[in-house]
């Protein structure tokens, strides 16, 4: 293997994601080359240092500071953002044909349930007058 292609998987094989054939050739290569073997040594010290610090203690309303200081930069104030006129507008009437829809699904239904109601209590109202379903009764209810 040369080098350039060894150097670009030193962080791989530090890491210990590189396996199989080309850790071998890695390897190989770094019992070779004293200048990618030195460079190995670096990276596994910086990586071993980095497992080793803490994690920095983040200061109160840092989030805060960073996002006054975006809005500064991109001119617009700390308020909420709104959208656009026209999608409210959009947003709106949409809501409004929602809630008519919804209001005259509910009153069909409610007819329909309604007038079920209706039939059936006259049904049994006429059955209880010992008439028979048929006749007048059949007349009234279509049957």
């Amino acid at each position: 293997m040369k080098c350039n292609e060894v150097r670009r998987q030193l962080v791989a094989l530090a890491d210990g994601r590189l396996g199989g054939s080309q850790r071998d050739s890695v390897l190989a290569h770094l019992r070779e080359c004293a200048g990618c073997r030195e460079l190995m040594r670096s990276l596994e010290a910086d990586a071993t240092g980095l497992r080793q610090d803490e994690p920095p203690e983040v200061p109160p309303f840092l989030t805060t500071r960073i996002m006054a200081r975006v809005r500064e930069a991109a001119g617009t104030s700390a308020g909420p953002v709104r959208a656009p006129v026209p999608a409210r507008r959009l947003i709106a009437t949409a809501a409004v044909i929602l809630a008519a829809t919804g209001i005259w699904l509910g009153a069909s239904l409610g007819r329909v349930i309604f007038r079920q109601e209706f039939e059936y209590h006259d049904r049994v109202a006429v059955m209880e007058c010992g008439l028979p379903l048929d006749g007048l009764a059949n007349q009234l209810f279509g049957e």
